[in-house]
């Protein structure tokens, strides 16, 4: 290959799995391992009895260690023990930390390359037969001090939810999403699963609820870096393989990170979160609670996920027709435009960090960043089209308008006269602000020249007021927001990067992206509004 020969797929895909040190799961694995090491060494010194756990753990092969390493309760516990006592915390549960310690010491010394926490499950739940497959949680099983610290991990965490066994319908989804990323992404998933050990499938906690299709899950997926090791996948998205696979690949990425962030200068020395610069999610919508503000820890591990998700996407947009012939339909999961998704926000991420953030990370941080940042425009990112962003605001706007019917649902939860003195305002309040967006749409159009598409969005803005839709039913409402906003954001999409950037609306002369900003962000807020005030009472309450 020439110098300037552009590099293929699979060579990209060798370069994210085989980098060193970001990359190449062996480098990191052996890292960790000396990482880990110190820390037993340390503990050594306050706990001395703990001496024949660290000489069967360095006499063991790497083989031997492996599941024993990665076994999340026994990571925990070596972090909590020695940072209370270091800290000089009273009352640790030192009975605890030694029976966790001498089950590790077990193992260990008889070579059984299991992990503790699985052993004690009443069944086995791989995915797969080799070494770097991760487990499942079962639910079935002994009380030891391996469940007890596992759960009281998961506990920790709030996420109003339960853990789950889950059965064989769920346990075929979770297995073709591994054979699937090990289709078309093989090196990265060799890389990624190595930092995956177990994998926790949970539900809603109402278990009469488990068998409704339509229950509502408050996330899909999540990891955590207080629980080492483990991802936790909700049985909402475990429907569709490819989206499992997606999940699957998300939250490895982070444990993955979690790893090389142990052994490298990620972040400059005393970082800390609450006082970082926040690069805003222009994708998320904004809330009180700044949950679309993320600090530089946060933005890079999005970053790293998103350009992994846009190498999966694009892969599977290669070979459409071989990859369903093997795996199944792709029943509604669209690679194209994940693919450009994923692209603009790890590029929009990459340039937020350098500009915004970059004193926040460390050398290793810094590093990575030009490292992704390079593969990122090997896959098309460097050829984007600079709209001010304006694409990253539309799929905000499109994701809201999917949204909606959960804020009619609320309402139908709600005593009927309340529900229904509720949803008249609510239509108004709809009414209200389609009309804006469709106003701010026949502005775009008669900017960039588009007479006819003015005419046509300025007759549909006519037709939308709070009396017609109050003769809509629930049923009635979503198809309206929906075919609304689809015909807006069908037009600002067509709108091009230069018209965006380069063409100025002659009443404000705001460029067409800060109208688009402004419409969104608008837009959201009023929804915010509307679904923080469905809890709010009806009428003050009246003296005591």
């Amino acid at each position: 290959m020439s110098m300037n020969e552009p590099r293929t797929l699979d060579e990209i895909e060798a370069a994210m799995a085989l980098n060193v040190p970001f990359g190449d799961w062996r480098y990191i694995n052996d890292r960790s391992v000396t990482f880990y090491t110190r820390r037993l060494e340390m503990l050594v010194r306050h706990l001395p009895e703990l001496e024949p756990l660290l000489a069967a753990w360095k006499a063991a092969s790497p083989e031997d260690r492996y599941p024993v390493l990665g076994d999340t309760v026994l990571r925990a516990t070596l972090n909590a023990a020695l940072g209370g006592m270091e800290t000089g915390v009273k009352d640790l549960p030192l009975e605890r930390y030694r029976a966790v310690f001498e089950g590790a010491r077990r193992l260990l010394a008889e070579g059984r390359r299991e992990s503790p926490t699985e052993n004690g499950a009443s069944r086995r739940l791989p995915l797969g037969e080799a070494a770097h497959h991760p487990w499942v949680w079962c639910d079935e099983r002994e009380e030891d001090v391996w469940a007890q610290g596992f759960r009281e991990l998961f506990d920790h965490e709030k996420s109003s939810s339960v853990l789950r066994t889950p059965d064989e319908a769920t346990m075929g989804v979770l297995r073709g999403a591994v054979a699937l990323l090990e289709d078309v992404l093989p090196r990265v998933t060799r890389s990624v699963l190595d930092h995956a050990y177990v994998v926790g499938v949970t539900d809603v906690v109402n278990r009469q609820a488990w068998d409704n299709p339509n229950r509502r899950f408050s996330y899909d997926s999540f990891t955590t870096f207080t629980i080492p090791g483990a991802l936790f996948l909700s049985m909402g998205m475990l429907r569709n393989p490819y989206k499992a696979a997606e999940s699957l690949l998300h939250e490895s990425l982070h444990l993955k990170l979690h790893d090389i962030e142990h052994t490298h200068a990620i972040l400059k020395r005393g970082y800390n979160a609450g006082r970082s610069p926040v690069i805003r999610s222009l994708w998320n919508r904004s809330h009180p609670d700044a949950t679309n503000e993320w600090p530089a820890c946060r933005s890079l591990a999005a970053m790293h996920v998103y350009l992994h998700l846009a190498l999966y996407a694009e892969r599977l947009a290669r070979e459409p027709e071989r990859i369903q012939a093997v795996h199944g339909p792709l029943n509604g999961y669209e690679p194209v435009p994940q693919r450009r998704r994923a692209l603009e926000r790890a590029h929009y991420l990459g340039g937020m960090l350098r500009r915004d953030c970059w004193e926040e990370l460390g050398i290793g941080g810094q590093r990575m960043v030009d490292w992704m940042m390079g593969l990122l425009n090997e896959l098309g990112a460097g050829a984007l089209p600079q709209d001010g962003n304006a694409h990253l605001f539309l799929d905000l706007y499109e994701r809201e308008a999917k949204e909606f019917n959960v804020l009619l649902a609320s309402l139908r939860a709600l005593p009927e006269a309340v529900a229904e003195e509720r949803g008249q305002g609510l239509r108004q309040k709809v009414s209200e602000m389609l009309r804006g967006e469709l106003g701010v749409a026949v502005r775009i159009a008669a900017s960039v020249g588009d007479a006819s598409a003015s005419a046509s969005l300025r007759e549909q803005a006519e037709r939308i007021t709070s009396t017609r839709l109050s003769g809509l039913s629930d049923a009635e409402l979503p198809g309206l927001f929906n075919s609304t906003r689809g015909t807006v954001a069908s037009l600002l999409r067509a709108v091009s990067s230069e018209h965006f950037l380069g063409t100025r609306e002659p009443e404000t002369e705001k460029p067409l992206s800060e109208l688009v900003r402004d419409m969104v962000v608008s837009s959201s807020t009023q929804l915010n509004d509307m679904s923080s005030a469905r809890f709010q009472p009806l009428r003050a309450a009246p003296p005591s």
